[in-house]
């Protein structure tokens, strides 16, 4: 919810909002199955002008449905967003902030359904899986749990929460949230995306069209970066040598225009 009523104010979000979020998840399960799905247009890549009407068409078929759905999630709440605009019920949000400086224009409708879209459920995957490592080692290595409740009571103490200011000041506990996200990727292979032009890299051609898979797995668990990429242990991110560590958040929410833009949200709700 968080994620909506920054992009398109709180008076949307609490009108619609349960329906917004049950639009995205439905798109995004068809994407993923989709993803996951080894089509026969995979291997023979001339189905693609096969009709979605005969047998082993079903993949046109999905991919016009999910179009769909991100059609009504990129123009729906853009269109109520204008709508409470020229009513002057908008709430100061993103949607506010960039239709005053370049209109109604299709950038804008469609950076903020990029906002919403990959938000709402890339968030909660990232959160959700990084939990699980920090949880269970909490059981079966009480010496992390020991060090991290020390960490947390030397700045913070017992009798409060910490606020993101204090982030900074918590090594221990900033080091055991870096080594879950790493000990456990969310998508390994993240994101399947789509080369726009012939590229040339490292003497390998790649076809404009191409799809192309970020191995984040692969880069998380890497024996020539990590040593013991097997072992949960923080201690590798507070080490003299730590600097020379990939940027994990790179990793995590992607390279260039089309990295996650959530990450600064991602990070403060996970820590």
């Amino acid at each position: 919810m968080i994620i909506i009523e920054l992009a398109y104010g709180r008076g949307i979000v609490k009108e619609h909002g349960d329906e917004m979020i049950a639009l995205n998840l439905e798109a995004r399960n068809l994407l993923e199955n989709a993803i996951l799905t080894v089509w026969t247009v995979d291997r023979i890549s001339l189905l693609r002008f096969w009709p979605s009407w005969m047998p082993e068409g079903e993949f046109k078929r999905s991919g016009a449905y999910c179009k769909q759905l991100v059609d009504r999630i990129r123009q729906w709440p853009f269109r109520m967003a204008i709508e409470c605009r020229k009513a002057g019920t908008l709430d100061h949000c993103f949607a506010d902030d960039l239709m005053n400086e370049f209109g109604t224009s299709f950038e804008v409708r469609d950076t903020l359904a990029n906002i919403y879209f990959a938000g709402v459920d890339t968030v909660r995957e990232i959160n959700t899986h990084s939990n699980h490592p920090i949880l269970a080692h909490h059981v079966h290595l009480p010496e992390v749990t020991k060090k991290m409740q020390s960490d947390i009571d030397s700045v913070i103490g017992r009798d409060r929460l910490p606020t993101a200011k204090e982030r900074n000041h918590l090594p221990y506990s900033n080091a055991v949230w870096k080594e879950a996200i790493r000990y456990k990727c969310s998508m390994p292979l993240g994101i399947p995306h789509s080369s726009n032009e012939d590229q040339l890299i490292n003497g390998h051609f790649i076809p404009k069209g191409s799809i192309i898979n970020q191995n984040f797995g692969s880069m998380l668990s890497d024996l020539n970066i990590w040593g013991d990429p097997d072992v949960f242990r923080p201690e590798r991110f507070l080490s003299s040598d730590a600097s020379s560590l990939p940027d994990l958040t790179t990793l995590i929410f992607g390279f260039g225009p089309s990295s996650v833009p959530q990450e600064r949200h991602a990070t403060s709700r996970q820590f």
